[in-house]
């Protein structure tokens, strides 16, 4: 069974990015949308509560047999757990008060003109190859069939296109995975769901009860954004889905969540099938045009940074990308009692909304099919903790 877990934060929430903070360091800690791993760590040390197993028996295989039945073993690599999720992604309640998900802006969506039902939309594909032909340039002594995109081109005094920056409704999103977007809707920016508060703080020296020298700080806080429409209560929040969960395993209707133990609140629902359902008619598109794309709905590990050596059948041919700036990822192992101090490895990750644009000419229609049922909304394509939410991938048409 899996889980769609609703996570609606009670106070601001503090999750600090991979950078070094301390006295002899940075004395600012910025923050963000958390990644998976923080979410697979909350929930999982709910599980242990809920049904009173500790951590320490737990990380040393002697856990209950129902923690052993919801969690499996202790794994600290994340990767084949029976215990996984997908996401987070981030959520707000619509004005009939149901909660909706929001996912990442795909990196070849461009806009222009103002906002609103105004805005222009563009979505960025891969050059022909046959406009293509015979061109070079310094990508092609690497990965020899990769072309460049093909950017709008404004006519004179038009408004220029860049990068969309909305977070799409499921709606908007399978429209996009379709092909067939021709405006945004309901959609919405960063700032529609959470604002940044800048928080002062210092510590204390023990034996004199002042400040220690040298240790003011100052840390960035994600306050979600919350309102009253009418008698419908709407507020932001973030959701992922969790297996081999059901609503009982979670216990308490908050927990502890992210720096500083803030609390949120939680609630769930069963999710029958797949968050994002396959559409049949984008994948006869696909076996149609024999091409295809992928868009990374949460971030990727990959073994060669922006990219890595596809788990397709042969033929399949990576032919363009469109990848933003990196994200950065570290986190702590979980010791018997809490993280003990024991750093995870440093890692650059394939930022969500990162598309990857494929042709695979000589494939047959059950190939595609193949590839569309295993990788859409299921097999994680992160080469490092896919159980703890990276690397969900999304199957669309071009």
């Amino acid at each position: 069974m899996s889980l769609l877990v609703y996570l609606e934060p009670l106070d601001t929430c503090f999750f600090r990015e991979a950078r070094s903070f301390g006295a002899e360091e940075s004395t600012f800690a910025a923050s963000g949308p958390p990644t998976g791993l923080t979410l697979y760590g909350a929930l999982g040390s709910q599980v242990l509560a809920c049904y009173g197993e500790s951590l320490q028996n737990f990380v040393n295989h002697r856990a209950k047999d129902i923690i052993r039945e919801k969690l499996g073993t202790y794994n600290p690599e994340l990767q084949n757990n029976d215990f996984a999720i997908q996401g987070p992604w981030l959520t707000y309640t619509s004005i009939s008060g149901h909660t909706e998900l929001f996912f990442p802006p795909p990196a070849n969506l461009w806009v222009s003109g103002p906002s609103g039902n105004q805005t222009a939309l563009h979505l960025i594909y891969p050059e022909e190859k046959e406009s293509w032909q015979g061109k070079q340039w310094d990508l092609a002594m690497e990965t020899p069939c990769l072309r460049p995109l093909a950017l709008p081109q404004p006519a004179l005094g038009a408004w220029p296109p860049e990068p969309g920056a909305a977070y799409l409704s499921a709606t908007a999103l399978q429209q996009y995975l379709a092909g067939g977007m021709r405006r945004l809707g309901h959609s919405y920016q960063e700032k529609h769901f959470y604002v940044r508060e800048s928080r002062a703080g210092n510590r204390i020296e023990p034996s004199s009860w002042t400040t220690a020298e040298a240790f003011l700080f100052f840390t960035e806080h994600l306050r979600f954004r919350d309102a009253l429409s009418g008698s419908v209560y709407r507020q932001a929040g973030m959701a992922v889905v969790a297996t081999n969960l059901t609503p009982d395993d979670l216990g308490a209707a908050s927990l502890f969540l992210g720096g500083e133990r803030r609390q949120v609140g939680i609630r769930s629902e069963t999710l029958v099938g797949k968050l994002i359902p396959e559409d049949p008619n984008i994948l006869a598109t696909i076996v149609d045009k024999k091409r295809f794309f992928i868009y990374l709905a949460t971030p990727a590990i990959f073994s060669q940074g922006w990219r890595r050596n596809w788990p397709f059948e042969a033929g399949a041919e990576l032919v363009a990308a469109a990848v933003p700036k990196p994200i950065r990822l570290s986190g702590w192992n979980r010791g018997e009692r809490h993280a003990d101090g024991n750093p995870r490895p440093f890692f650059r990750l394939a930022p969500a909304g990162s598309v990857y644009f494929f042709e695979a000419l000589e494939w047959e229609a059950g190939q595609f099919q193949s590839l569309y049922t295993r990788f859409h909304c299921q097999e994680s394509l992160s080469e490092k903790y896919a159980s703890a939410g990276l690397g969900v991938a999304l199957v669309g048409a071009w």
